[in-house]
């Protein structure tokens, strides 16, 4: 239904509602006279920018993402009401395979792997936002813009003639096709490791040609177009991770930003993906926190809360097991028995290439846990399944308890597993170990926290933040367990210098938008607040991101340092 000019006109003035924007132009104001009746209401007084002024590209490339799109075309606009040049980049429609494309939407691979194939959920299917955002003076570039007839046959030769143990490492310039490619397919098929028969080796080579033509075109387009500074989401996988590298490359700025685990709240990152920020983020930041006992309480307040899931809007396990006695009669377990927890990930997440890795993959570091445990019996291994197995946004296809039981046709007797439909709550479960052991989860903040030590032998965030018991190789790893159990748990001074981190974590890195609601089902937020003006001038989250990505400071959300 259309709203009259005149009742529009009379809600835009007083309220400015971005969330009316987003829904209402991009589905619903499809003639030439509302949009550009909401051109000049919206965007007129702030579309002429001048040569010299801030220019940014949003790098969306996926429209048909929902989430993703609506919230950077609200970027677009807060930043356009800054005089900041806005464009956009859209893949349309140009690559053979992206993010949006998994298995369980194309279990059909005849059909995803046929010659012409391309993903319309982020093509054509999804053109009024490119169209909606350039009828409101926005500049849009699309990928197939910047690449010629034989830039794509270059992504095609190369792409298929690459031997097939060199995709992984194929790189040019230093930007990381093959990884990229490797990542892509892997969340591709929801897995973390791949059996390379003919119609895989298709997909994987599939994702490394839109690597190859991502690289074209972003390239392409920036000795074209000079940009201060590329935003866009994620920062992994294809296209997005390839966009990073390119604009590395170039000395470019780069911004990412994914939600966060609090509700309402999003991390900011410069010049990586939050995977790899998050671990090589200096200590000064957080260390010298001068943690109040008001701080403290919030914190442990706050974790307290994560038992629960109720003030995150990323939570996987609807626990209803808290007690100790409930858990060892569900499982089996003693532990009045030295007990160490192990908790895993989902196995095909965020599989890039970090330095320091202990093991090649969490499968490996999961079968060497298990051989050392065998052979130790004094003590008892519990391990977690991640309930994002099955509860995640995108279920694995490669079981953590398939693994093992491949591998094991009778589970040693002192090694117990929660699975991942259990409503054990992993809190608890943990709570009652000796220490814990860890590949790349968050928990490890929330442990530590509460004094139990905790052996990191992948890409945790406490990683590297003299918190836990850091393992960079096999050799170190193997040391650290037979040091177990351990006499004593955290001392006091570890502990407050957990509480820290932690606070810092949640709290200041978690950047609130309190006009961006949680809710339920697909987009998993909106954007809806009832008096954008006011709170555009006095938003301090929103200060936070901007001062971010246009004078490079920390994405640091510090309300004792914020004018």
């Amino acid at each position: 239904m259309i709203l009259s000019i005149s009742l529009l006109k009379k809600k835009v003035n007083m309220i400015l509602n971005i969330d009316l924007f987003l829904k209402l132009i991009i589905r619903n104001y499809r003639t030439r006279n509302s949009l550009s009746f909401l051109k000049k209401v919206f965007l007129d007084k702030y579309s002429k920018v001048k040569k010299d002024q801030f220019k940014l590209l949003i790098s969306t490339s996926l429209s048909g993402h929902i989430p993703c799109s609506s919230f950077e075309c609200f970027l677009g606009v807060v930043l356009r009401r800054k005089s900041v040049n806005v464009e956009y980049l859209f893949a349309d429609d140009a690559l053979p395979a992206c993010m949006m494309c998994e298995f369980r939407q194309n279990k059909n691979l005849s059909q995803f792997l046929e010659e012409n194939h391309t993903n319309n959920r982020c093509g054509s299917k999804n053109k009024f936002v490119e169209k909606s955002l350039k009828n409101l003076n926005f500049g849009i570039h699309q990928f197939k813009e910047y690449l010629s007839v034989i830039e794509i046959e270059f992504a095609k030769k190369t792409s298929t003639e690459i031997l097939l143990k060199d995709i992984n490492k194929f790189c040019i310039r230093g930007i990381k096709l093959g990884e990229h490619a490797w990542s892509g397919t892997l969340r591709y098929f929801a897995k973390g490791t791949l059996d390379l028969n003919e119609n895989n080796e298709k997909v994987l080579r599939r994702f490394f040609e839109a690597s190859i033509l991502t690289m074209i075109a972003v390239e392409n387009l920036i000795k074209k177009h000079k940009f201060d500074c590329i935003l866009l989401h994620h920062g992994i996988y294809v296209p997005q991770g390839v966009i990073v590298d390119v604009a590395k490359s170039y000395n470019i700025r780069i911004v990412t930003w994914h939600t966060a685990y609090r509700k309402n709240c999003f991390i900011f990152s410069h010049d990586d993906t939050y995977h790899k920020t998050m671990l090589d983020e200096n200590c000064s930041h957080w260390e010298r926190i001068n943690l109040t006992p008001k701080k403290e309480h919030k914190i442990k307040n706050y974790l307290q809360t994560r038992w629960y899931g109720n003030n995150d809007w990323i939570n996987f396990q609807n626990a209803k097991f808290f007690d100790k006695f409930s858990i060892e009669n569900k499982i089996g377990i003693n532990f009045s028995k030295p007990t160490i927890g192990m908790l895993t990930n989902v196995t095909w997440d965020a599989q890039l290439h970090f330095k320091n890795r202990a093991f090649k993959n969490m499968s490996e570091w999961i079968l060497e846990t298990i051989n050392f445990f065998k052979v130790n019996k004094h003590l008892q291994l519990l391990i977690r399944i991640h309930p994002a197995e099955i509860t995640g946004t995108i279920p694995s296809n490669d079981k953590i308890l398939n693994i093992i039981n491949k591998n094991y046709k009778v589970i040693p007797k002192n090694i117990f597993i929660i699975t991942p439909e259990s409503n054990i709550s992993t809190h608890s479960a943990m709570s009652n170990c000796n220490s814990v052991i860890i590949f790349g989860t968050k928990m490890g903040i929330e442990l530590s926290n509460i004094g139990i030590p905790v052996i990191v032998a992948g890409e945790a965030w406490i990683k590297g933040k003299n918190i836990g018991f850091d393992a960079n190789n096999k050799e170190e790893y193997i040391k650290l367990l037979n040091e177990l159990p351990f006499k004593n748990g955290l001392n006091h001074n570890q502990t407050i210098r957990s509480l820290k981190y932690a606070y810092h974590f949640f709290f200041r890195r978690m950047i609130p938008l309190p006009f961006v609601k949680a809710k339920k089902g697909w987009p998993p937020f909106k954007i809806n607040f009832q008096n954008f003006e006011n709170e555009f001038k006095n938003d301090l989250g929103l200060k936070v991101i901007i001062d971010g990505i246009l004078h490079s400071r920390p994405f640091i959300y510090d309300k004792d340092k914020i004018d």
